[in-house]
């Protein structure tokens, strides 16, 4: 009878579809977290280890001294655990990358999954197998008008890591984790 019953709960469980999970750690890749956030050339702040891939248990390639010029080429924002926000009132948001939207209804007691924040104000976030970007984390002194204030409660923000595919001055090319090791990926100072 036991096996049975389990035969049963399998049998009528709705299937979990693998667009429905959001599989970590999550690749961004191309991201630039943060408005103004620019590949070009920047410059190290400490000796820099390049890495064959963006991982620190990757294979050591190279170190690249304190205050050299590197010229970044692109980059990858991994998220290693996704924020959680959740839906309090009936909302519309997300946009796709070619900036369609709002795409999403959402209602009360869902969530969405935040991987990184794009920049003023706008996280990338996961829902049902795709990603979007909104305004989705607003803070309790925002001010002026802010969207969705009320309406989404921010449970927790997406731990991640941000590394920079970089080329030293000597040609060379290897994967770094931005963390402080370099200045200038800012294009607005």
């Amino acid at each position: 009878m036991k096996y049975a019953t389990f035969f049963v709960m399998c049998a009528f469980s709705p299937p979990i579809l693998a667009s429905e999970q959001l599989e970590l750690p999550h690749y961004d890749w191309g991201a630039c977290p943060f408005e103004c956030c620019t590949y070009k050339e920047w410059e190290t702040t400490k000796p820099v280890i390049a890495r064959e891939k963006p991982s620190s248990f990757s294979r050591t390639l190279f170190t690249v001294p304190p205050k050299q010029s590197v010229t970044g080429l692109t980059g990858v924002v991994i998220t290693i655990s996704p924020g959680i926000t959740r839906i309090l009132k009936p909302v519309q948001l997300g946009y796709t990358k070619d900036e369609k939207g709002p795409m999403l209804s959402l209602k009360p007691g869902e969530k969405i999954y935040t991987l990184h924040y794009l920049g003023e104000g706008y996280d990338l976030f996961w829902y049902k197998g795709n990603t979007y970007s909104d305004q989705c984390n607003v803070s309790e002194n925002a001010f002026g008008n802010v969207p969705f204030a009320g309406d989404v409660k921010v449970e927790s923000r997406p731990k991640t890591s941000w590394w920079v595919k970089f080329k030293d001055n000597k040609g060379r090319v290897g994967w770094s984790e931005v963390n402080e090791n370099f200045v200038h990926v800012d294009a607005c100072e």
